[in-house]
């Protein structure tokens, strides 16, 4: 899970970069008329220019780092195959209802479409490779942290969870009352819920831990105690009260040493390496950097 967390910090520090560089610079320079204030209008080369003031040196970074990062990756012969992504596009997955549910709020949250994200996972994964290519982990420490950390490493009992967030228990009961009469939980979601998140893709929480943390705990409380596709009661919560769906249970799962053996190796080793900040410091100066550019 802490590589995932990881992963995902470094896809949210490449936003920007992809959200910039998304421009094609050479059709917006020019005198175009974009907008206007007043008499004042607002050219395509006032943007791009103000663009460029603002990110430019952001994105020039970025560019010379993956540009770095290929060429060592090259000069060291480490490469990433589409195996290893499709791996790591299955751990990100894990907690959504469909390939299709975790792409669409990648593309919502991030503006990533499913290549491009292949694309960010596969300069991370080379990243990581070059910062661990010298770390030797013994598998005495692989089992000793397995064995102290064994819980880690298990799969808890997840159910698979919608909900409609409400203002007060007079609200949550008439939505009931609804769904009682066949109202669709899915399109009473999207008109009626106060969480506009999920609320968007009808109140879908996808799958949440039933050992808590992921959400409220009452709402873990009640689902608990819930067969699949029952709706809930009217649940208590600290802002207002919550009607739940609980399409799925899956029960519990317990990982072996050998299960999860790869998985620690990855995870001491880039506890080793330290920030892949530094990382990428150290691979530039490996190479013949120069910066041209300085504003």
């Amino acid at each position: 899970m802490r590589n995932i967390r990881v992963l995902w910090g470094i896809i949210g520090s490449l936003l920007l970069l992809l959200g910039v560089l998304g421009w094609n610079y050479n059709s917006l320079i020019g005198a175009k008329k974009i907008a206007q204030v007043a008499n004042e209008s607002i050219t395509e080369s006032d943007w791009t220019d103000e663009l460029k003031r603002i990110y430019g040196k952001l994105v020039l970074e970025k560019m010379i780092d993956r540009r770095v990062v290929l060429l060592q990756a090259e000069q060291n012969g480490v490469t990433v195959t589409d195996q290893e992504i499709d791996s790591e596009l299955k751990k990100l997955q894990d907690r959504y209802v469909s390939s299709e549910s975790f792409f669409g709020a990648i593309r919502k949250d991030m503006g990533l479409a499913p290549e491009e994200l292949k694309e960010e996972l596969r300069h991370y994964l080379l990243l990581e490779k070059l910062a661990t290519l010298d770390i030797e982990v013994s598998d005495q420490e692989l089992f000793r942290h397995y064995e102290e950390n064994r819980a880690n490493y298990n799969q808890p009992p997840l159910g698979r969870i919608s909900a409609i967030y409400l203002g007060d228990k007079n609200e949550a009961e008439q939505v009931i009352a609804e769904l009682h009469k066949g109202a669709d939980f899915q399109t009473l979601a999207k008109e009626r819920s106060g969480e506009i998140y999920s609320a968007a893709s009808g109140g879908d929480l996808g799958w949440v831990s039933l050992l808590g943390g992921d959400v409220d705990q009452e709402i873990v409380d009640a689902a608990l105690s819930m067969k699949e596709d029952q709706v809930s009661e009217p649940i208590a919560i600290e802002k207002g009260y919550v009607v739940i769906k609980l399409h799925k249970k899956r029960e519990a799962v317990t990982r072996t040493f050998d299960d999860v053996k790869d998985e620690i190796k990855r995870e001491l080793a880039l506890n080793q390496a330290g920030s892949l900040e530094n990382v990428l410091e150290k691979l530039r100066k490996g190479m013949d950097v120069q910066i041209f550019q300085k504003n």
